[in-house]
């Protein structure tokens, strides 16, 4: 995320609603830590609710994905499943780099919110697994096809096993005081990985 105007009020927002709940989040909470006027606020997100919308948008479903691995048709399974790590640890380092010590308890406290006061939540939180598995079927697939790793009946399962251990390790970071343990992360999809390679 760059730095206009607007890009920090989002980034700071989000500090707020990860911290306090969305209906706790004052114009004047949003003042102190922006430096902006409330109707400067208004200017660029028009309403408080706007406000919580993008910040959603931006920081739940646009970081720390598989679609964010570049290259994905052109890398082994194994190097996806890395790149994929990394990704986990760049975005562990720009939520420090902003405050935010623990990524996952940040996240899980404005994602129970956007349930309540984001219209799309559940939609858009679908859409996001859906893409999840569809990269991940294909990676596995050109894993197969390559022989890079056995046969499977179902790819969609493998698919799952990979997903759900992310979300899974992601979930227990809530407790840690950094967040998501990216080395147990990385042990773990490598066990995967190693029971079906060649």
């Amino acid at each position: 995320m760059s730095n206009t105007t607007k890009e920090r009020l989002i980034r700071e927002a989000f500090k707020l609603f990860a911290s306090k709940p969305y209906d706790q989040v004052t114009f004047a909470d949003l003042e102190k830590v922006t430096n902006l006027s409330r109707g400067a606020i208004l200017y660029h997100v028009k309403t408080k609710e706007n406000l919580f919308n993008d910040v959603i948008h931006y920081f739940i479903f646009q970081t720390v994905t598989a679609a964010s691995v570049e290259n994905k048709d052109k890398i082994t399974l194994k190097e996806f499943l890395m790149a994929c790590v990394d990704e986990c640890k760049k975005g562990v380092k720009k939520m420090a780099e902003i405050g935010i010590s623990n990524i996952n308890l940040a996240k899980l406290n404005i994602e129970s919110q956007g349930f309540y006061f984001y219209p799309k939540m559940k939609e858009e939180s679908e859409k996001w697994i859906k893409e999840q598995y569809t990269i991940f079927e294909k990676v596995i697939e050109q894993a197969i096809v390559k022989c890079e790793i056995k046969p499977v009946a179902d790819i969609h399962c493998i698919a799952s096993l990979f997903i759900d251990l992310y979300l899974g390790i992601s979930y227990s970071g809530i407790i840690r005081e950094n967040g998501i343990d990216v080395n147990k992360l990385e042990d773990n999809l490598l066990l995967i990985y190693n029971m079906l390679s060649n």
